[in-house]
């Protein structure tokens, strides 16, 4: 019974918190709330050229940073092939970082 009165507890506490990471579709970005909460009103341009700087890497997303290509993403995205482009004794990428 504690295991259920404990589960009520955290599922009631969270109908409390509001997130406000900020995730939004391009095809229904909050306008008003960006307005009001920031003084900021993208308009369509603005719209469709992030929408073309973003890039899907399977299960993850990042944004291009450069008219080169150059992405960013989360590290851990990343780290499967920065470890297969490392070399232990001379270029630990992983451990020792690297300027793209």
């Amino acid at each position: 019974m504690r295991f259920h009165g404990l589960t009520l507890t955290f599922f009631a506490a969270s109908l409390a918190v509001k997130a406000d990471e900020g995730m939004w579709t391009f095809d229904n970005p909050p306008l008003a709330r960006m307005k009001y909460k920031y003084s900021f009103g993208p308009d369509e341009k603005w719209l469709e050229h992030i929408r073309l700087s973003t890039v899907e890497f399977g299960s993850a997303s990042g944004s291009f940073v450069s008219r080169d290509g150059l992405v960013i993403t989360n590290h851990h995205m990343g780290l499967r092939y920065i470890e297969k482009v490392s070399e232990p004794r001379e270029k630990d990428y992983v451990k020792n970082g690297f300027v793209a």
